[in-house]
């Protein structure tokens, strides 16, 4: 038998905590938009600055770009955030990094 080769390319530094976020993240359930022809309501279920976890039932293919719209206030202030898919999770849901960290989250965030 051949050796066995890690697909997933290198592996992570070593950490002593078991914690690996970057940044601070909000687990509260609240709805954003998709902006797509069809404005789609989706179910955040965990947010950070980098990247948040959405509850579906039909999660996107890893790789998947897809543009919000985020409420970061309660004036009504919005940010648009690109994203792209980074880990599907079948009939659960779907976690996308966004392209930059969204330092407007901060005040949702309570940072």
């Amino acid at each position: 038998m051949g050796k066995k080769h890690n697909l997933q390319g290198p592996r992570p530094a070593f950490r002593t905590s078991k914690e690996r976020r970057e940044f601070k993240r909000l687990a509260r359930t609240f709805s954003i938009k998709e902006l797509r022809p069809k404005q789609v309501t989706r179910h955040v279920v965990s947010i950070s600055l980098s990247g948040m976890y959405i509850k579906t039932h039909r999660p996107y293919k890893a790789g998947t770009l897809a543009v919000f719209e985020i409420q970061v206030d309660e004036a009504g202030r919005k940010v648009i955030a690109p994203a792209w898919v980074v880990r599907c999770d079948e009939q659960a849901g779907m976690a996308f990094e966004f392209m930059a960290p969204q330092l407007e989250f901060s005040s949702l965030l309570g940072e």
